[in-house]
């Protein structure tokens, strides 16, 4: 039953590893633009910005995120991945930019759905000023913020505010590159509302291009989104229309990085881009330029993008529990290489416990002292991830070496040379 457990478990870790695969091969020819953009900057300046170290060192990081890494099967079949290395760069990496939308979403669509219990409604709100020229990004981000905040409070001559009916808001800045090469600064906003908003009168108080969607588009919208996927729209409830509202509103940054530069290459064009199929698109972040990019960086470097208002402000941030090793049942090695994902599965034997990596035998730190007499040794708990991700690949060669006696000579070296350097790293010792 374990085993064909593990195998479902396997097929879809190697469905699930072709979308990482796109993501780390967009993410590895962003860090080759930045690391190409840094070393012609450091070549032609002769001072040294703030930002520039901490760049540095994401791009450094890019390089080596989530490329190795021990894949596991909770009970309910889901598949996860504890991986060696993150860069935890949310504006740069696509997969810290998933993580951070699911934080967001656990942090505010609670207290919205809240709010529609108390029967105030919810709208979705595209709100865009004029494009910023390039030079620009960083004052046009700033007043952008302080144009919706004067908007909140601003009152006509008879003492009418804008939005009279305003409980509070969720508010996310973007900016991605306009076809012209400059800046589509805007505002994403979920907003709770008290009564009917009036689209007129709001229009004439922005006096830009304004896109409003009610509770009835925002279904319309999710139940378009779910049927494409062919998933039952049959029991909508408000809680998924909500999270795909929210999720829309902070998902563009995670396709600038991944989807966008993932996809086929465009160009530019007297001044304009355009995509393969030769019509106008927004060009991705690697077919920026150098002043570009960095222009960008230093736009958001410290910028608070997601903001929020009235009822919704200061909800307190969810506590996200490491839950990555309970009830995992770990099952394989995998590592990123130049043509594509290799997995090694490790096989126990039948006498071990359910779990690959708890049933390795655990050893005792070496700081542990030794224990009184009678007394138990404390559990040290599992063994650190880079120990254990060795630990599996040996138990995968070792059956290999154990079918094949003519190799047997080199076995013991083999096995040094795949848990020396996590034995070297880690102050664990781990019998073998």
């Amino acid at each position: 039953m374990r085993a064909a457990h593990l195998v479902e478990a396997q097929d879809r870790l190697s469905r699930t590893l072709q979308r990482y695969g796109a993501r780390r091969d967009a993410e590895a020819r962003l860090a080759e633009a930045f690391d190409a953009d840094l070393t012609r900057y450091v070549q032609t300046s002769y001072f040294t910005d703030t930002w520039e170290p901490r760049l540095i060192g994401y791009v450094e990081k890019m390089k080596t995120c989530r490329l190795h890494g021990v894949a596991g099967v909770k009970p309910d079949g889901r598949v996860v991945v504890a991986w060696e290395e993150k860069c935890d760069c949310l504006r740069l990496c696509p997969d810290a930019a998933r993580e951070d939308q699911v934080r967001v979403l656990k942090q505010y669509l609670a207290p919205i759905l809240e709010a529609k219990r108390q029967g105030y409604r919810i709208y979705k709100l595209v709100l865009s000023p004029p494009n910023v020229p390039q030079g620009e990004l960083r004052a046009g981000k700033r007043a952008l913020f302080a144009t919706w905040r004067a908007v909140m409070k601003e009152r006509n001559c008879w003492g009418i505010r804008a939005l009279p009916g305003f409980k509070g808001a969720l508010v996310v800045q973007e900016d991605p590159m306009g076809t012209a090469g400059d800046w589509n600064v805007h505002l994403n906003v979920i907003l709770i509302y008290d009564g009917r908003l009036e689209y007129k009168e709001f229009r004439e108080w922005w006096r830009w291009a304004c896109d409003i969607k009610s509770e009835a588009d925002m279904v319309k919208a999710t139940r378009k989104v779910l049927r494409a996927r062919g998933a039952d729209v049959s029991k909508l409830t408000d809680a998924d229309v909500f999270a795909a509202a929210v999720k829309e509103c902070i998902k563009y940054p995670v396709q600038a990085v991944a989807e966008k530069s993932d996809k086929e290459e465009g160009g530019w064009i007297e001044g304009h881009y355009f995509g393969p199929d030769l019509e106008p698109a927004a060009p991705p972040m690697t077919d920026w330029g150098r002043e570009t990019r960095l222009e960008w960086w230093q736009a958001n470097k410290g910028f608070r993008r997601v903001r929020s208002y009235g009822c919704l402000y200061a909800t307190p941030k969810p506590e996200l529990p490491d839950t990555l090793d309970q009830d995992t049942d770990w099952f394989a090695r995998i590592d990123k290489r130049a043509d594509g994902w290799f997995i090694v599965r490790a096989w126990l034997p039948a006498a071990c416990a359910s779990s690959s990596v708890a049933s390795i035998r655990r050893g005792i730190s070496r700081q542990t002292s030794s224990p009184a007499e009678g007394e138990k040794p404390p559990d040290p708990g599992p063994p650190p991830l880079k120990m254990r991700a060795a630990l599996l690949q040996w138990d995968a060669e070792r059956r290999f070496f154990d079918d094949t006696p003519e190799y047997q000579h080199v076995a013991d070296r083999r096995r040094w040379q795949i848990l020396a350097p996590a034995l070297a790293e880690e102050e664990t010792c781990v019998e073998i």
